[in-house]
């Protein structure tokens, strides 16, 4: 049965045990990324328009508890929308984040675009086992792994459980979802704890259908800090892309990582 990460109380989301990340009491980034995609795509456009950037940017672990979004439509153009969103959890600030919006026509010959080269999704030859360990929130996600190690993965996954019970999440929204989950650290370096301070998706389409590809890739100095790069597919091909600043540690008592 499938499960959710946010109960909705009004305009406002209450975080379930579901949504909790690797540090014990904050919700997982892939949730607060979908709470801000969510955010973005019900402000109102005067023409349709679909999000293609969405930057967020943490002030602070995000905490579970009462989630709430604040916006701020700061360029209201008929072509390209710019809207800030202010993350708050219990009336506390966690972040600011911006989605960026662009109007939706007809206007390229479809025959004029590059054709996408889909990847090949053969689960016989992937890894027998997720090189990953087991938390609440992954368990939100079909995953498995083409390869994995220094440094880089590829990998495919599919969101099983709802965001909101009863709510069917957009495309944007689940492709931010995916988006944290682009490879920050992990086992690249075993000492280390690793944490994203921030977020970019760029997309160049929408994706389409319900499994994802990312390929990932990340790097970084003996200063302790580095970037986490990432492309996104679906089963028609590359959508979009995600860049990520990574802070690396100690590991924390208490946490997954």
């Amino acid at each position: 049965m499938a499960r959710h990460w946010f109960e909705l109380d009004s305009d406002r989301l209450i975080a379930t045990g579901v949504a909790v990340g690797p540090i014990i009491g904050a919700q997982h980034g892939a949730a607060v990324a979908a709470v801000v995609a969510r955010a973005v795509d019900a402000v109102p456009s005067p023409v349709p328009m679909d999000i293609v950037r969405l930057t967020i940017d943490l002030s602070r672990r995000v905490p579970m508890g009462v989630t709430e979004t604040r916006v701020n439509v700061r360029r209201a153009g008929e072509r390209v929308q710019v809207v800030e969103v202010t993350l708050l959890v219990d009336g506390v600030e966690c972040g600011r984040s911006e989605g960026m919006r662009m109007r939706r026509a007809a206007i390229i010959d479809p025959a004029e675009i590059r054709p996408d080269v889909p990847p090949v999704f053969d689960r016989s030859t992937h890894l027998p086992q997720s090189p990953w360990g087991d938390s609440e929130f992954m368990e939100s996600m079909d995953i498995t792994f083409e390869h994995y190690g220094s440094g880089r993965a590829a990998y495919w996954l599919r969101l099983s459980d709802h965001m909101v019970a009863g709510e069917t999440m957009t495309p944007a929204t689940r492709a931010a979802a995916v988006a944290d989950v682009v490879l920050t650290g992990g086992k690249t370096y075993p000492n280390n704890a690793s944490l994203n301070a921030d977020l970019t998706l760029s997309m160049h389409r929408l994706p389409v259908g319900e499994w994802f590809r990312i390929d990932a890739m990340v790097r970084a100095n003996p200063g302790g800090w580095g970037t986490s790069v990432g492309t996104l597919a679906d089963l028609q091909g590359d959508f979009g892309y995600v860049t990520k600043s990574v802070l690396y540690d100690e590991p924390l008592p208490g946490s997954h990582y």
